[in-house]
């Protein structure tokens, strides 16, 4: 299988779905991911952070975008993603909630599910609290989150982000009594095919 992940700012995709891409890696499977980056929103540092973040999971590609406009969706924006999206020919999207809290990651939610349209199978994420994000699939990391936390040191803000995915862990783990170990959460918006070793 091919699978895309889809994120717009740096640790995005760490924290969200990167445990979930290792086990799709692990049983060789072929990942991707899209950065959707605008002229000004991406460091030097936080591209050479996602790279070597990438590299520790095993990341098949990551493509970074030229252009993204984060002030509203676009049929541009849509464009720009499905440039990269039709050539993989993904089994599974994986995006931000359409109903994030940080505008940024709901207007490239909201085009990437445009982008996506002939996607089979499209998981969404949500990285802050939010009560109205309702996730159905969890994926099971235990084996997995030492190489997730790792993935973090490739970031100079290490140590925040770090306490960031920790908190993340909680909220989950809050929601989640029954499972005692990490997951990964997210919401399907469309499931047709999701291998069962990685949808607990």
């Amino acid at each position: 299988m091919k699978i895309v992940a889809i994120g717009c700012m740096p640790f995005d995709l760490e924290i969200s779905c990167f445990g979930t891409l290792k086990k799709y890696i692990d049983n060789r499977h072929e990942v991707h991911l899209i950065i959707a980056k605008n002229r000004d929103n991406w460091t030097k540092t936080m591209i050479s952070g996602i790279k070597e973040s990438a590299k520790i999971v095993g990341i098949s590609q990551v493509h970074l975008t030229k252009r993204f406009d984060y002030s509203a969706v676009t049929q541009d924006n849509v464009n720009v993603l499905r440039t990269i999206i039709e050539p993989i020919n993904p089994t599974i999207s994986i995006i931000p909630s359409l109903i994030a809290v940080n505008k940024m990651r709901m207007i490239l939610a909201k085009s990437a599910l445009l982008a996506c349209r002939e996607v089979r199978n499209i998981l969404m994420y949500e990285i802050d609290k939010n009560e109205s994000f309702l996730p159905s699939v969890y994926s099971i990391i235990s084996d997995e989150f030492q190489v997730k936390i790792s993935c973090l040191s490739a970031y100079p803000d290490y140590n925040k982000l770090k306490n960031k995915l920790q908190n993340k862990m909680k909220l989950i783990n809050g929601c989640c009594k029954e499972i005692k170990s990490h997951v990964e959460e997210f919401e399907s918006h469309r499931l047709v095919l999701l291998d069962r070793d990685h949808a607990q």
